[in-house]
């Protein structure tokens, strides 16, 4: 099942910001949100007049994503995401907070490093910055993205969100709406996941079933041998799904393939120079 595990990702560019993922441009509804394939793609967005922002993320299997571009005046473009996992920073060991601390620049010229500083990844000069923002101006919209947005790119998802849920309708550009919409997705990827380890794991029983159907008679202690590992192995994956444990279920599905094919090479090994068998091992796999 290739690209089962390609999750929805949620792309709004805001106002004249325009958003191209891996080289190609790209827009995605939130009722309709385009799915990209786990692993690591490149996010550039661009406007008129502006310097572009650009970085490489993860999205991870059943993990829906949501990226927020705007043009923000004297600042520059801004990108509020959640989901996914920055590939292109120095994540830290520890974690990262933001105490105030006093600095005798401009909030503007702050926020305005701080978000040049994110168009490129570097998390640590704007981390710098955004500490020296007083708690009087840490209550504006620009703050809270460019906090969220800081919070991201160093794997704190939590605060990431907190930032972003403090922004109210008027000053998030569209994006308020956008994070019960992405918590829906998540919903529902949790019930598409184990619909999906279901379904393979109805193959994987379907394709032991076969091996053991026609060559339990042939090398009887090949297959006797693994009857007792699968048996274990339904037992937790069915005590998974009774509690709705998605990676439990992942967990006994891979082990079960695992299992298959230590069985497959066991019986392929007990006839290594029978060219026949060797295709009747094949054929029931993949049948």
């Amino acid at each position: 099942m290739p690209g089962a595990e390609a999750p929805p990702v949620i792309l709004w560019a805001a106002g004249s910001t325009r958003i191209s993922v891996d080289g190609s441009p790209a827009f995605s509804d939130p009722d309709a949100p385009k799915t990209l394939n786990t692993g690591v793609h490149t996010l550039r967005v661009d406007a008129d007049g502006a310097h572009p922002f650009q970085t490489r993320f993860r999205v991870d299997a059943f993990t829906p994503a949501l990226f927020h571009a705007q043009l923000d005046p004297g600042v520059g473009i801004t990108v509020a995401r959640l989901g996914s996992v920055c590939a292109s920073c120095d994540v830290p060991v520890d974690e990262v907070r933001l105490e105030p601390e006093a600095s005798t620049e401009p909030v503007e010229a702050l926020l305005a490093a701080a978000a040049a500083a994110l168009r490129t990844d570097d998390w640590r000069t704007a981390a710098a910055k955004l500490r020296g923002v007083p708690p009087r101006a840490r209550t504006g919209p620009l703050f809270h993205r460019l906090a969220a947005g800081l919070y991201e790119a160093v794997a704190q998802p939590d605060p990431a969100r907190a930032e972003l849920a403090a922004l109210d309708d008027a000053g998030s550009n569209g994006l308020r709406p956008l994070l019960p919409r992405l918590d829906a997705l998540a919903k529902a990827e949790r019930g598409r996941e184990r619909e999906v380890v279901l379904a393979r794991w109805n193959r994987m029983t379907e394709r032991y079933g076969r091996l053991v159907q026609r060559f339990e008679r042939v090398v009887p202690g090949a297959v006797s041998g693994s009857a007792a590992r699968m048996a274990e192995l339904s037992k937790a994956f069915a005590e998974a799904s009774r509690q709705g444990d998605a990676p439990g279920m992942e967990g006994a599905q891979l082990a079960a393939d695992d299992a298959l094919a230590a069985l497959a090479l066991q019986l392929r090994a007990s006839r290594a120079l029978d060219c026949v068998f060797q295709a009747d091992v094949v054929q029931a796999l993949v049948r």
